[in-house]
């Protein structure tokens, strides 16, 4: 896999939300419907979706549930066909509460359609997402360095 920082194209246009922006080239067909501090999801084909994670770390640990169900709630009403998870911007942490806390919710949202693709900035971030993915049983996960690559696959549905 190649690894490279984000674009310049990543800037955000005037009145577009930050984490919409930072899927450099990847072009929302609606406006985001789900909106937090932390994400925002937008629809980029008929039943195909992407989350963008921000910069935005959590306060709180025990605000991770609240977070992430209503995110999965939001995404589950759309019955997706594809999922694109953008984490380039997020901060990362493995401190072991936070990640007990995650770990119920990264596999049920990585879980609402076979045709996920996560894309991250780094290559520890690569191996940090492969490692959780084995753990959740997702060993199938592509995780991807390219937004163009990403887009491709959760548009054309291939598996790699």
């Amino acid at each position: 896999m190649k690894y490279s920082a984000a674009s310049e194209s990543a800037r955000p246009l005037p009145g577009q939300h930050r984490a919409e922006a930072a899927v450099g080239r990847l072009e929302p067909v609606a406006p985001a419907h789900y909106l937090s501090r932390h994400y925002a999801v937008s629809q980029i084909d008929r039943a195909k979706y992407q989350v963008v994670r921000t910069a935005e770390a959590f306060d709180r640990v025990d605000g991770v549930g609240p977070e992430f169900s209503a995110l999965i709630a939001s995404l589950s009403s759309k019955q997706p066909q594809g999922l694109l998870c953008d984490l380039r911007l997020a901060r990362g942490r493995n401190d072991r509460a936070f990640e007990v806390q995650v770990a119920e919710y990264r596999r049920r949202l990585l879980s609402l359609t076979r045709n996920t693709v996560v894309l991250v900035a780094t290559a520890t971030g690569a191996l940090q997402v492969m490692r959780h993915a084995v753990l959740d049983g997702l060993p199938d996960l592509r995780v991807v360095a390219d937004p163009l690559v990403a887009r491709r696959l959760v548009l054309a549905g291939l598996r790699t």
